[in-house]
């Protein structure tokens, strides 16, 4: 269920979720959705559908407070990054990615527990074009 902001128009696509419960194995499903803006992202099986083409920015945190993580970022199943966490601590890291309708992205937990209060996942599509411009301000 998302808390916040779910519907835009087609360009714009974006989620932020955190997990609702210690993990220890296997693709991490982040439980509590903050945004998902196109509906992208599925809470019930922790991977983002984009459904248009584009480039896409993920950032993730994980962490855990007693052992030492490691997960990668997938794409259909591929994987695409590994990170390491260290013992009692947490870190972060990111991907930017070309991704077409049908392509699905998760993080694999690989190794040890990531704890819900430490762990999230981020995704937006990065529009492309000009920026707007804004009037200065004096």
């Amino acid at each position: 269920m998302c808390r916040l902001v779910c519907d835009a128009p087609e360009a714009q696509i974006g989620f932020q979720a955190v997990l609702d419960r210690d993990q220890e194995s296997g693709i991490l499903v982040f439980g509590s959705v903050v945004t998902n803006v196109g509906q992208g992202y599925d809470s019930q099986t922790g991977y983002f559908h984009p459904k248009t083409n584009g480039t896409f920015v993920f950032t993730w945190h994980l962490g855990s407070s007693t052992q030492s993580v490691v997960a990668s970022l997938e794409v259909n199943g591929e994987e695409i990054s590994t990170t390491t966490y260290a013992y009692y601590s947490g870190s972060s890291s990111f991907a930017i990615l070309n991704l077409n309708p049908g392509d699905s992205v998760g993080l694999r937990l690989l190794n040890g527990t990531a704890n819900k209060a430490f762990t999230m996942f981020n995704g937006w599509r990065q529009n492309s074009g000009t920026l707007p411009v804004y009037p200065r301000l004096l």
